[in-house]
Parts: C-alpha cells; sequence; structure tokens
C-alpha cells in the first residue's frame, strides 16, 4: 500500500486457467467474471479496467 495515496494492488493466480479467445466455452469465462465481481465488492475495489 502506497501510503501517499492509500491505494494497493493485488493479483491472485487461479488453479486452473480459463480461455478467453474467441473459441472459449462461455461458460467458464461466466463464472470468471462472475468470481472477479464477487471478489471485488468483497474487497470494495474497482475493476481495473479501462
Amino acid at each position: 500500500m502506497n501510503p501517499n495515496i492509500k491505494s494497493s494492488h493485488i493479483a491472485y493466480a487461479l488453479a486452473t486457467p480459463v480461455v478467453m479467445t474467441d473459441a472459449a466455452r462461455r461458460a467458464p469465462v461466466n463464472l470468471l467474471d462472475l468470481i472477479e465481481r464477487r471478489v471485488r465488492r468483497a474487497l470494495t475495489s474497482d475493476s481495473g479496467r479501462r
């Protein structure tokens, strides 16, 4: 955490990768999206996407 701006970054590694190409199955991609949204909500963070 940067004490001057009260901001930090965190990263998580998945035990099983999720394919993110156009040929990917939608169910794993949708599940990953749901998990990301729930973790952000639990940590009261933003998406980090611009």
